[in-house]
This record gives structure tokens, sequence and C-alpha cells, in this order.
């Protein structure tokens, strides 16, 4: 999760609140919240930042239906769902529901935009493992691809920045490493990695390529730390891979682009109102609220040299923010919103810049 803290520097001046902020020229104004879910958890955005990814609760119920169940006195139960946000329409669609026995481990969005990598944790016959389920953009249901892995060790995944697919390596009951590239078509072994125990991905290059570390123990170790190592790069495009030398350089990995705007989160503190007619709510925590840790909200702001935007009131302390720096996912006590700051015209920058 990414949440920043603001460090002030002697000398400078602390940016003022204002309507708007500056990058390059441009103005951005923030765009009202939009309420995705009751509760969302592990948050993560597509690299083109269009599309958001959590696992939510109550987002199935619209308010027609919400409406039906009050009126007929029905509860309103929860499953829980990862869902997909389509920030450009609005759209929220439920790619995958938890059902009894199979849970959504983690997921992540493989290559450029929307389309997700889902690994699920899931008891088969008495055994525990792992699945993994692929839901492209434009298609409502993630589908199962590959077989039920009975390991409780789930696979390590690297996406494509540039391809709609995925590398997975994992080790099987004999701990032999497999790796595998993962897409909306299936399946296939990756060529050129074999008689490997295990392995773990580093990121990718300069050149999109993924950067596979193996290791495996030496023949006739005595001890389980006498182990050898290697590193491939894999190339997403082909589905091959290739063993670096001691002539080849150390790749240098891709280092994501530095946020566009600051994030300042900070604490502040739940007011308490009596129920008595006419008594002013106090600013101080109760003894209870502190108990319960339920005093600590977080207030969110962006900012640029010298303005500061406020984004969120009273959030929970984690959210993430768009790669492109202009979007933010967030939990309340009233639910689970997204925010976006949205550029305006020149016209509209004057005007603002005036006053």
């Amino acid at each position: 999760m990414i949440s920043a803290w603001l460090v002030m520097i002697p000398g400078l001046i602390a940016p003022t609140f204002s309507k708007y902020l500056v990058s390059n020229g441009v103005s951005y104004v923030p765009a009202p919240p939009v309420y995705v879910a009751e509760v969302g958890v592990g948050i993560l955005w597509s690299r083109d930042s269009r599309y958001l990814a959590a696992q939510a609760l109550g987002h199935q119920f619209k308010v027609p239906a919400t409406r039906a169940k009050l009126r007929d006195g029905q509860d309103l139960i929860y499953g829980s769902s990862l869902v997909r946000v389509d920030t450009l329409t609005g759209d929220t669609t439920e790619v995958f529901r938890e059902r009894e026995g199979v849970n959504v481990h983690s997921a992540q969005f493989v290559g450029p935009s929307g389309d997700l990598l889902i690994t699920t944790t899931e008891i088969v016959d008495g055994k525990i493992g792992w699945r993994l389920y692929f839901a492209p953009t434009g298609k409502a249901n993630a589908t199962s691809v590959g077989n039920f892995v009975p390991s409780p060790i789930s696979p390590a995944i690297l996406s494509s920045p540039t391809e709609r697919r995925a590398i997975v390596a994992y080790s099987d009951a004999d701990d032999k490493l497999i790796v595998t590239e993962v897409s909306a078509e299936g399946i296939r072994p990756i060529e050129g990695i074999e008689g490997w125990r295990g392995g773990q991905f580093s990121g990718i290059d300069q050149r999109n390529q993924g950067v596979l570390a193996v290791y495996r123990f030496k023949e006739g170790a005595a001890r389980p730390d006498e182990a050898e190592g290697g590193m491939f790069v894999i190339d997403f495009a082909r589905g091959t891979a290739r063993k670096l030398t001691d002539q080849d350089p150390v790749p240098t990995l891709v280092r994501p682009n530095p946020p566009l705007f600051r994030a300042d989160v900070y604490e502040t503190r739940r007011t308490r109102r009596s129920d008595e007619p006419g008594v002013s709510p106090s600013t101080m925590p109760t003894p209870e609220l502190i108990a319960d840790g339920l005093e600590k909200n977080f207030d969110l702001d962006f900012l640029d040299e010298t303005r500061r935007v406020s984004m969120a009131r009273g959030i929970w302390r984690y959210f993430e923010v768009s790669p492109d720096g202009l979007k933010v996912a967030y939990r309340t006590d009233s639910g689970f919103f997204t925010r976006e700051l949205v550029p305006v015209s020149k016209a509209t920058a004057a005007k603002l810049a005036g006053g």
C-alpha cells in the first residue's frame, strides 16, 4: 500500500489549501468521490491507471435491490468478491466471487491495461492448494486456467508491461521448478529453464523482459544451505528464456516513475457526539475509542510546490495512488471510494489562477 508523509524542510513555505494543483503547466481540480463498495482491501491499479481492482464487500447490492431487501425484512448478507472498476466509464464488474473452500489469495493486472490474473487458495479432496483464473477486459467472469496445484505455497507471478500475458513460477511436489506463461489463451511452458528447484522474480528489465533468479542444491550437498543459483531473462512475446552468463551485464530493472504530486496523510481524531440535546460534540476521543483504536482516522491531501488540495477526509490509514498520479483509492467508515484529479481547459485554469 502507498502512504506518504510530508516532510517540511526548514526555510520552505508550507503549501496552502487551494481548489487546484499545477504540473507542467496543466491545472487539475478534484472530481467528486465515487463510491465503489462497502469495503475494499487488496487495492491495485492497472499500469495505464484506467482500472482498479480490489477485494470488496457490498458492491453487488444496487439501490432497488437494497430497498426490496429492507422492505421484505431480509438481511443484507455480503459475499466477498474481486471487483474490477473501469474509472473511465465508472462501471464496476464482479470478476470472481469467493465460495466455500475457494478464496482469493492475490490478483494482479496483466499487460498494459485491465486484464486480471487471480490466484486462489482452494481445498480439494482435503488438500490445500491454489489455482489460477484469468479475467480479460470485456469478460465479466474469470475462468480457470491450468489445473489445481496441491501446494500451500502460492506461485511467483510477473506480469508483462506490454504483452497481455504473465509468467508463473512454482515448485511442484517433487521440488522441481515449473515456469509457464499464462494468458487468455491458456498456459504454455517456458522453454529453456530446466533442472532448478525454485525461483523468484526480480522485476522487469529495460528491454521489457522478465528477470528470474533460480536456485538448486549442489549435487551431494550435505547441508541445505549449499546451493547454487542462476539468472534468466524471459521474452514475454516469444515465451522463451535465456540464462545469463558471467559475460552478460547485470540487468537494469525498470523503476516506477515518481508521483505527479506529493501525498500527505496525517492523523485526525473522531468527534464524539452526546445523546443529550444541546451538548456540543467533544474533540477528545473517549477511552472506549482509544481502546479499540477507532480514534485513528486520517486526512489525505495532494500537493504541488505551493498548493495543497484536499482529496479525502476520515480515511483509514492506507490508500493507493494510480501510476499516473491522478487517482486515489481509499477506505473510510462510510465505504470504499475512488477520486481523481481532472485536467481543466486553459480558460478555466486562468479563472482559477485569477481567484
